[in-house]
């Protein structure tokens, strides 16, 4: 990779994430991301490959009431589920001799749970996703529009909006499994659940040129 001139830097901003259960839009959850990322460089060249590797918070949230005697506490739920991602794709500069340069990217993302909040609603298993049916591996895609632009030759910035929708299931609750309600104390029969992500980043980072020069 070093034999060649690459651009390189980290980038990071705000998530939002949200999720279909069975069919069902729940809220959505805001948090944060970081990434690295590393592309080929040519100059003047408008298409590049680019690889990413990161941490993303995927996720929804649902405002939930607490019963205390003859009042009702609304706390605000969220279902946090930390992946790690590796992104894979190809970008196109659409103008290249410009110090704004817009873009857009699309590319193919691998994913690996490695930790989730779930253990906060616990005791209402049955009602709220359980760490049991969590998927640790899913996939899908990613596309990308933002403007790159220069501080100097080797250094520059970015801004950037994605889009980041799964194609595989983050989480996957069979059909007809017998639990003890927590509310009632009485057995209960869960129906099949499935939740799919989808997430929007709005990045900001920096652009540093490594750029090899050969000489006769």
């Amino acid at each position: 990779m070093f034999g060649q001139s690459t651009i390189f830097g980290p980038k990071g901003g705000l998530s939002i994430g949200l999720q279909s259960w069975d069919g069902f839009q729940r809220q959505p959850l805001f948090s944060f991301h970081g990434a690295f990322y590393i592309e080929g460089y040519k100059e003047e060249a408008p298409t590049s490959f680019f690889g990413q590797v990161g941490l993303h918070n995927r996720g929804s949230s649902e405002r939930i009431f607490f019963i205390n005697g003859n009042s009702a506490t609304p706390v605000r739920q969220k279902f946090r589920f930390s992946n790690a991602a590796a992104i894979f794709g190809i970008k196109k500069r659409t103008n290249t001799s410009a110090n704004q340069r817009p873009f857009y990217s699309f590319g193919v993302r691998v994913e690996r749970t490695i930790s989730t909040n779930l253990d906060e609603t616990a005791e209402f298993a049955g009602y709220f996703p359980i760490e049991g049916f969590v998927n640790k591996w899913n996939y899908g895609a990613t596309v990308a529009f933002g403007y790159e632009f220069s501080f100097s030759e080797f250094v520059g910035g970015l801004i950037e909006a994605s889009i980041h929708p799964d194609l595989s299931f983050q989480y996957q609750q069979p059909r007809d499994i017998g639990v003890i309600s927590p509310i009632t104390g009485q057995g209960i029969t869960l129906r099949e659940q499935q939740i799919r992500n989808i997430s929007f980043e709005i990045s900001v980072g920096f652009r540093f040129l490594h750029k090899v020069i050969y000489l006769d």
